[in-house]
Formats: C-alpha cells, structure tokens, sequence
C-alpha cells in the first residue's frame, strides 16, 4: 500500500517475474479526474496495453511514465 497526496510525484514497480494487479483508491470520491477517466477508456480487460498509446495519454495530461 502507498499513500500519494495529489501533484506528488511516486511510481509503482513489479521487480517480479509474477504479473502484478494494482488496485487504486482515490479519495475523495467524485467524478473521476480527466486522466483517470483517459487512461480508463483506454485500459480493459479485452486488450493490451499499447505502453505508447499509454505515454501519450500521461503527456496530454502533464506526467510521464518512467522506464
């Protein structure tokens, strides 16, 4: 479990062979912010991620994916 308070920077990582699911629990609640609602439009269970397409919805909204 981590704790980032909005505008700071943090990162997850899975040094681990085993495929990892992360679960994220924004508060408060409300209308999901425009990233949140971007990168959800994009992500299902149907399909890969396209790790490009992915960088181009963090840049549209101002972050980065780290290597």
């Amino acid at each position: 479990m981590f704790v980032a308070p909005r505008v700071q920077r943090h990162a997850f990582s899975n040094p681990h062979a085993i495929i990892a699911l992360v679960l994220g629990i924004w508060a408060p609640t409300g209308r999901p912010s425009p990233f949140m609602r971007d990168i959800g439009a994009d992500l299902s269970r149907d399909k890969s991620a396209d790790p490009d397409q992915i960088r181009d919805i963090y840049a549209r909204h101002a972050s980065r994916l780290l290597p």
